[in-house]
């Protein structure tokens, strides 16, 4: 869903601030690694942020923006990370 401008303005930068198709408009900060978290967040205080890692592991091909809206939603109210599962499904 990142074009390769963005993702290549993200890397340089070390963040940007954005919506994403699942926020209905809200804008997030999308952060090249973690080192760049707490600038970013300085300067946009309040906006939920995703880690570049973190939205390569979303399933985005499957456009169900339903279960992203609702990891945005977990995400917003109570922090953390979209990691890999620590085991491989069936």
């Amino acid at each position: 869903m990142l074009t390769a401008y963005m993702r290549d303005r993200i890397t340089r930068t070390g963040w940007a601030a954005m919506a994403l198709p699942w926020t209905q408009g809200e804008r997030v900060l999308v952060i090249a690694d973690p080192t760049s978290l707490k600038p970013a967040q300085e300067q946009h205080p309040g906006l939920v942020d995703y880690l570049l890692e973190e939205l390569a592991l979303l399933d985005w091909h499957k456009r169900d923006f339903t279960a992203l809206r609702n990891i945005h939603l977990i995400k917003k109210i109570i922090g953390g990370r979209v990691c890999k599962p620590p085991y491989k499904r069936a």
